[in-house]
């Protein structure tokens, strides 16, 4: 589920598709960096609510991206709950390089081919994967832009860059099913 701050229109009403790979490495006991390279679909759009009753315009805007996260991820293997190990929570955090390959921009239908969105951006991530039997796993992770996805055109040559009010940048919330080639068969 994604929403893009500065937009005008609120709430995570678009759902996105994401998949893709990665290469966990382990090291120390409970510690480990994952590289990962995703196809993601991020984006916005108006809700009947704010069409119909607030008399906003409808608005769509769908955004691809190719992206590339480097997550450090920590085991919790060493804490338990009464005699349970809770190895099969893992917290991670990291920050991801993302490559705009295609944006579908409209409003009431008809493209807005001015709205300049951003090559690349850069976002931050934190989230947790839980372990599931057979190699599966989710990984719940909240994705925030750090750098704007688009500039206002009337802040550019402003220095106001890094201003959330007047910029664009994407804020997900996202699921996924993970599955690990080689784990082992019963954990």
């Amino acid at each position: 589920m994604t929403q893009v701050n500065g937009d005008g229109y609120g709430g995570f009403h678009q759902i996105g598709f994401t998949g893709g790979g990665f290469i966990n490495l382990p090291f120390g006991q409970c510690s480990a960096v994952q590289l990962e390279l995703k196809y993601s679909m991020f984006g916005s759009h108006s809700s009947t609510n704010e069409v119909v009753v607030n008399q906003q315009p409808e608005y769509k805007l769908r955004l691809n991206y190719i992206e590339l996260p480097i997550m450090y991820q920590y085991s919790l293997t060493k804490l338990r709950i009464g005699q349970r190990s809770l190895s099969f929570i893992t917290l991670e955090a990291g920050l991801s390089v993302d490559y705009l390959i295609y944006y579908i921009d409209e409003t009431n239908g008809i493209p807005n081919t001015s709205a300049g969105w951003l090559a690349f951006s850069a976002t931050g991530n934190v989230g947790v994967h839980f372990t599931m039997p057979y190699g599966f796993g989710i990984n719940i992770r909240s994705m925030n832009s750090i750098l704007p996805i688009r500039v206002n055109k009337t802040q550019e040559g402003s220095g106001r860059y890094w201003d959330y009010r007047n910029n664009y940048f994407n804020i997900v919330l996202q699921a996924t099913l993970t599955y690990t080639i080689g784990a082992s068969k019963n954990k």
